[in-house]
């Protein structure tokens, strides 16, 4: 009961200390535009996907939980969980909440366990009781109606499901000679996927149908650097601001070592830019 009701003096305290944000932000849904989204929705699923939405239902209304990934107001691991910027190096790496915190007070209403979050789950003993639910049909290549498409969609799945043999004793697949088109170097691969690019960057229409994947960020930025290079006008540069959330920890993780991580789908701290290149926007 607040101190006023037995005429005592309060203290001045922010309406931020008196309300914890961060249940607000767990327990912040607009039901109405969400039940909204549901009906419109619904009935665009087809067979297949309508099996898996109502086993997921009613799972739920059973109260055995759900995990699932892209929830609309979701956030990453790293921000949720507070956790340590050197997880994957040091394995005596502890979250990063107080106990009498709000995220503490969000966790204490949460319905999760610790071996959970410090394991894998296909190492935890709760894996045999997990129903995994999958879906083979690809919408895109149904409503696109392409022959080719089609082929190189079922061969990715039979490359998903094991059904293509392994490869004397490495134990590995071989790619399909007519599964894609094997180029020799970095500038062959550009010119493949971007041909003549001083005369097509400017084509808003030609960029977005061309992407170069990389299975690490080195790779990315080397790529990014060649494309770069070919285009004309001059080259402006972008840098990060990374500072640390809680000023207590600034002295642990100084300024520059911020700069030089190079988080997996997060852009370079110096990011190098000229008119005309495509970039995509994040929203974090």
């Amino acid at each position: 009961m607040p101190l006023i009701h037995f005429i005592i003096p309060s203290p001045y305290r922010p309406a931020k200390d008196i309300i914890n944000s961060e249940i607000q932000r767990e327990q912040q849904f607009d039901t109405v535009s969400l039940t909204t989204f549901v009906e419109n929705n619904e009935q665009l699923l087809i067979d297949e996907q309508k099996n898996v939405y109502h086993q997921i239902n009613l799972s739920i209304a059973a109260g055995r939980g759900i995990v699932a990934t892209l929830l609309d107001g979701g956030r990453t691991a790293h921000s949720a969980l507070k956790l340590s910027l050197n997880i994957h190096t040091n394995p005596d790496a502890v979250c990063n909440i107080k106990n009498n915190s709000r995220m503490a007070k969000v966790f204490q209403k949460c319905k999760i366990y610790a071996d959970e979050i410090n394991a894998c789950i296909k190492q935890s003993y709760l894996w045999r009781n997990v129903s995994t639910l999958r879906l083979n049909i690809n919408i895109r290549v149904q409503l696109q109606n392409d022959p080719l498409a089609l082929s190189f969609s079922e061969k990715l799945l039979n490359i998903g499901n094991e059904t293509i043999p392994l490869h004397g004793d490495t134990q590995c697949i071989k790619l399909l000679d007519n599964l894609c088109n094997m180029v020799n170097t970095k500038n062959a691969l550009i010119e493949s996927i971007f041909p003549n690019l001083q005369a097509n960057y400017i084509n808003h229409a030609w960029l977005p149908e061309r992407a170069i994947l990389a299975a690490k960020n080195i790779d990315v930025d080397a790529i990014n650097f060649k494309i770069q290079q070919s285009l004309p006008g001059n080259e402006k540069l972008f840098k990060s601001i990374d500072p640390v959330i809680d000023l207590d920890e600034a002295v642990n993780y100084p300024v520059e070592f911020l700069n030089s991580l190079d988080l997996p789908g997060m852009p370079p701290h110096d990011l190098r830019l000229k008119i005309g290149s495509p970039i995509i926007m994040l929203r974090i």
